[in-house]
């Protein structure tokens, strides 16, 4: 009976050890994992911190290119309306040009009447002259019934010599008003044609500067859409 009790005790102290040596092992086992775990754990955690940066530099950056195309359409609202304002700026030129052409048109069509007229007269008084033939000093000094008679017709032809170089004085003068009326009209003419041109380009500007201004509401969109995905 002594040696099954030495036997049981051997046997129990042998279970022991065998326990311990498992409890040991399941616990090294158990630290090797957590270790490994918590490393992997860190890891992912970095990897998610990398992209929680890299995210926000993206929003930032989507941010700054929001801002920027604010301010840009900002500006561009601001130039259309510039462009509106000279394009109203314009119509008003147009407009007072046309008015300003209508009157030198009357002062032209008045100053080619006045240099008819004249003409007219000058060619009644050459006909004159051609019809009954022009009086000279030689020949009032010659057929002169008397010394006052001859003064009397020298002073009459002096008189026809004055008035035809008035009636020639007047007809170039009306003369040179149609040509610069003519000037004029043409250079108000060619004036208001560059003003139509302006208004023609300053038009397609215009519709240029819209179609800008829409496409950029369409980027502004798809800009707001991709930081509220971010945000999300």
């Amino acid at each position: 009976s002594k040696k099954f009790v030495s036997l049981f005790l051997v046997v129990l102290m042998l279970f022991g050890m065998i326990g311990d040596g498992l409890v040991t092992c399941v616990q090294a086992a158990s630290s090797t994992e957590i270790k490994g775990q918590l490393d992997d754990l860190g890891d992912e955690k970095d990897e998610i911190d990398a992209k929680i940066k890299d995210l926000r530099s993206q929003m930032s950056d989507n941010l700054d290119q929001m801002e920027a195309m604010v301010k840009q359409k900002d500006l561009i609202d601001q130039e259309i309306s510039l462009l509106f304002q000279k394009e109203n700026n314009l119509n008003e030129q147009i407009a007072a040009y046309a008015l300003l052409i209508a009157d030198m048109q009357e002062q032209l069509v008045e100053s080619e009447t006045n240099l008819q007229t004249l003409q007219e007269k000058h060619k009644a008084r050459i006909r004159a002259m051609e019809e009954n033939g022009e009086l000279n000093f030689w020949y009032v000094l010659f057929h002169a019934s008397s010394f006052m008679d001859m003064l009397d017709q020298l002073a009459m032809i002096d008189e026809i010599r004055r008035a035809d170089a008035r009636r020639l004085e007047e007809l170039d003068q009306a003369a040179k008003e149609v040509a610069v009326a003519k000037e004029k009209l043409e250079t108000e003419q060619a004036a208001l044609q560059d003003s139509r041109q302006e208004l023609a380009a300053l038009q397609e500007e215009q519709e240029k500067k819209r179609a800008e201004v829409d496409a950029l509401l369409i980027d502004m969109k798809a800009q707001a859409d991709e930081f509220e995905a971010m945000m999300e």
